[in-house]
């Protein structure tokens, strides 16, 4: 089965964010939204250096043939950042 892209982009307050948590919910997907993460990860913090970091991250999960789970299953979670990831 092919996997299917769903990419977002537009301004900030445009949205994407409830466009990608309704696809999510209509196609049983897997969404990485790279600004939850940073939030998740540095908290009120925004560290510009980890920003293209956690970006590249998120676009390796997406690309991993583990994440191409079968219609009607759900992904196994694990931590996308990798081992030792915390979200202090």
């Amino acid at each position: 089965m092919a996997a299917t892209l769903f990419l977002t982009v537009g301004l900030p307050g445009t949205g994407k964010t409830t466009a990608a948590r309704r696809i999510e919910s209509e196609h049983d997907a897997l969404r990485l939204t790279k600004d939850e993460w940073m939030k998740a990860l540095y908290g009120t913090e925004n560290p510009e250096q980890d920003s293209d970091v956690v970006e590249g991250r998120l676009v390796g999960i997406a690309a991993s043939p583990r994440n191409r789970t079968p219609p009607g299953r759900s992904p196994t979670p694990s931590s996308p950042l990798g081992q030792g990831a915390s979200s202090a």
